[in-house]
């Protein structure tokens, strides 16, 4: 039975995924770099940029394009670029936020858990108005390794004191829906353009939007 449900939040409660990868291509681009999507490296940046926590993903920017800067700089010039993005750009996933106050309303203790660093999650709270609805909020930056590694959904099962088959994960990406899987968690996955049709068979449901999902419908999924 499910008793309590995680969020992630990039691609699920807002429509960052667009404007993360247009980042990339901007801080490449000041290194000299011009990145050229495709389907061969929108493939690479789903299975190793998507959901992923960013000391994985600076770390292969300094691997693959020689980039010398020390991984805090890397970090902040990324996401001084993404947070010009987001002020005029970022928007809700549409959908997300009806099942949410529906969730909270049917009294289901809902956590966000993000593989984004705490300066973005928490200017998506506050852009939104949003924290008042989660019980806990946790960052890959909390845990040793990030998705899709297990170790940020059983943080959240910690910090709920509950069993990780009683918990409900809602994810988009391959990493995160893994993630789930390798936790023991049961997921929901709200599918999105990049979210890879193999990885759904791991997930309990498969939906285009969170709205039409009833609170009655996930309890025993």
């Amino acid at each position: 039975m499910i008793k309590a449900v995680i969020f992630d939040m990039d691609g699920v409660i807002v429509d960052s995924e667009p404007l993360w990868q247009k980042m990339l291509s901007m801080y490449l681009h000041t290194k000299g770099i011009d990145f050229v999507y495709n389907k061969k490296s929108l493939e690479f940046i789903n299975q190793h940029f998507r959901g992923r926590k960013q000391k994985y993903i600076t770390d292969i920017l300094k691997k693959k394009f020689h980039i010398p800067d020390s991984y805090q700089k890397i970090l902040n010039d990324r996401l001084d670029i993404l947070f010009n993005l987001f002020k005029h750009n970022l928007r809700l996933v549409a959908g997300t936020i009806p099942f949410i106050k529906k969730l909270h309303k049917a009294g289901y203790p809902l956590v966000l858990a993000s593989s984004s660093p705490h300066q973005v999650i928490n200017y998506v709270l506050k852009q939104f108005n949003l924290k008042k609805y989660f019980k806990h909020v946790v960052s890959a930056d909390d845990v040793r390794l990030g998705k899709p590694h297990p170790d940020i959904f059983l943080r959240v099962a910690e910090l709920l004191k509950e069993k990780p088959e009683n918990i409900l994960v809602i994810e988009d990406s391959i990493s995160g829906i893994r993630a789930a899987h390798n936790a023991g968690m049961k997921c929901l996955a709200l599918k999105q353009p990049y979210t890879a049709k193999k990885y759904l068979k791991t997930t309990a449901l498969a939906v285009e939007n969170l709205s039409i999902i009833k609170p009655q419908t996930i309890k025993y999924l």
